[in-house]
């Protein structure tokens, strides 16, 4: 990952943002969209996961939360699961009774390697599916144009020393 100066389409201002050459594995978001309040969830969650947003979406209450440090994907999922699964009753009764319960795998797409293999355990898969979620990937596109520039320094020449003679 290789930052770079922008112009911020909208503001004007120059932002930083990434360029990634390499496809990355970002974190695994958890989405719960429900009909009551999601924020004895929240609570119960602590300071152990970033807490993302919790409150009303549209007609509805949406939580969104993921790890500080997710590792890979197979432990993010197996963490986030235990987590939810070790919930006090007043959290677990707002899991259950929501209507979607999503753990959303985010990847960001490089020009590099040509292809990617995330592994998810069938120990990941079977914790999703005991706490009644769902499992999706995001993938967001390369930034090809920007990668066409190169994103690693070139080395620098040596610099060749003239001798004169006294």
């Amino acid at each position: 990952m290789t930052p770079r100066k922008s112009r911020g389409a909208v503001t004007g201002r120059a932002e930083l943002e990434y360029v990634y050459r390499e496809t990355t594995f970002l974190n695994v978001d958890v989405d719960v969209l429900s009909a009551t309040p999601l924020e004895p969830l929240a609570e119960a969650l602590g300071r152990t996961v970033a807490v993302h947003y919790v409150g009303r979406e549209g007609r509805h209450y949406g939580a969104h939360f993921s790890l500080y440090n997710p590792g890979t994907p197979d432990r993010a999922v197996r963490t986030l699961t235990a987590l939810i699964e070790n919930f006090p009753k007043p959290a677990r009764g707002c899991w259950n009774r929501a209507r979607q319960r999503v753990f959303n795998i985010g990847v960001q797409a490089g020009v590099e390697p040509r292809s990617h293999e995330t592994l998810i355990s069938v120990a990941a898969v079977e914790a999703i599916s005991r706490i009644g979620g769902s499992l999706t990937f995001t993938i967001y596109a390369a930034d090809v144009a920007a990668a066409s520039v190169p994103l690693v320094r070139a080395p620098r020449r040596k610099k060749t020393v003239r001798r004169t003679r006294p």
